[in-house]
């Protein structure tokens, strides 16, 4: 099922024209985008349409997309550590721009959420129903955690925001601020579905 602005729709692995649909994205116009093994699909509510070598794309996988604050899309490519930024598309061909290659390394330390325009964002419980958006289940596990310090039952380092091993006032301020915030990625990373894009 696809939500998008038109209602719900049912739709199959074939839809994609490849039985690995992937990392899906919904841009700003409610379009959905569906980075596969075997090219890049886009689904308007109506019209599915997936693009390959062929139709200008540098590569047929595509392990990832993504949009910046600007507008533009970036995808990913599966022959290499390069990202391309999509131009221009029609029904029948896109039109490529910058090639940028990237060093990926994997994440350390505490994961760092942000919002799309890389504003932290602050995910205290992990498992919850909704694992990318800091709401009341985080603020609940914040307040299990609230005034304790590492080595305590109920210290939870996602709420210590600074880092320095205890969670109190300070913390609380930071998370507020936060509050309601979507996260987009983690450690430069997209997240797909509360995880990160290896």
């Amino acid at each position: 099922m696809v939500c998008h602005q038109g209602g719900v729709s049912r739709f199959d692995g074939q839809s994609c024209h490849t039985t690995g649909c992937g990392i899906s994205h919904q841009d700003r116009t409610g379009v959905f985008w569906f980075a596969t093994r075997n090219g890049l699909s886009r689904y308007d509510g109506t019209v599915w349409r997936t693009y390959h070598q062929e139709d200008g794309l540098l590569d047929n996988r595509v392990p990832s997309i993504i949009q910046d604050k600007k507008g533009a899309y970036w995808i990913g490519t599966g022959s290499s550590a390069t990202v391309f930024r999509l131009d221009a598309l029609d029904l029948d061909n896109v039109t490529c721009g910058e090639t940028v290659t990237v060093e990926v390394q994997p994440p350390t330390g505490r994961p760092q959420y942000t919002d799309l325009e890389g504003n932290p964002v602050y995910i205290v419980k992990l498992d919850g129903n909704t694992p990318s958006k800091q709401d009341f289940e985080d603020f609940i596990a914040f307040a299990q955690a609230y005034d304790s310090s590492e080595g305590d039952d109920r210290y939870n380092f996602l709420a210590d925001t600074d880092q320095n091993e205890t969670v109190e006032f300070a913390d609380f301020i930071r998370f507020g601020q936060a509050y309601e915030r979507e996260a987009v990625a983690i450690n430069g990373h997209p997240i797909v579905a509360g995880r990160t894009v290896e």
